[in-house]
């Protein structure tokens, strides 16, 4: 059965104090008083990302990416304020890559002012197939499909969190789900991570 479900976000973790994360490029703790002392505490801190903001801008949407649970990467998406050369100030997409290493701590920007890929990710997000509740025994609103067995031998996980509506009540929501390499959020996420690779720099947007 493909496994695409609901899950919690990945919200709360207990975290040491922000790492010496030096011009947002990566770095190795190679002393137990350097920050990040443990491979738990490094994977947390990147895991973190899925909520932590970027220039004052909590994510609209984030993708927690791990393999066996471990050495997870999180893209995250940021509506950031900018200022204009005209004094006025305007919006614009920029994401975020975190991935852990052992110790090693890697983060990577996009600005979507000068990555078309940054928008074109989240317009392709927002087409990402929505799994259909279907509880044994009882009667669907919607016909679901009958699942198709598949068999996935990468191991890994894919978590999606971004905020949204509800059309007809017109009420805020977030929306979690989660599937593996096979699921569409799998796909959309190797797809953006492709798209995004030209796009990824060491230095934080201005």
């Amino acid at each position: 059965m493909l496994p695409i479900g609901i899950s919690l976000a990945v919200l709360g973790f207990s975290l040491p104090q922000s790492p010496q994360e030096v011009g947002s490029t990566s770095f190795h703790l190679d002393r137990p008083d350097a920050g990040l002392s443990r491979v738990e505490d490094a994977e947390a801190y990147v895991a973190a990302g899925a909520s932590a903001s970027l220039a004052g801008a909590s994510p609209f949407a984030s993708v927690l990416i791990s393999r066996n649970n471990r050495s997870p990467s999180v893209m995250s998406f940021h509506r950031v304020q900018v200022k204009r050369a005209s004094e006025r100030f305007d919006y614009v997409w920029m994401a975020r890559m975190r991935t852990a290493d052992f110790l090693a701590v890697t983060t990577r920007y996009a600005d979507g002012r000068s990555c078309p890929a940054v928008d074109q990710a989240l317009v392709s997000m927002e087409q990402i197939e929505r799994p259909v509740l279907d509880f044994p025994g009882i009667p669907a609103a919607v016909e679901a499909p009958v699942p198709v067995d598949s068999i996935t031998l990468d191991d890994y996980t894919f978590s999606l969190n971004a905020r949204g509506t509800f059309p007809l009540s017109r009420t805020y929501a977030e929306l979690t789900m989660s599937g593996d390499s096979a699921s569409p959020i799998g796909a959309w996420a190797r797809m953006a991570e492709a798209a995004l690779m030209p796009c990824w720099t060491s230095d934080r947007p201005a």
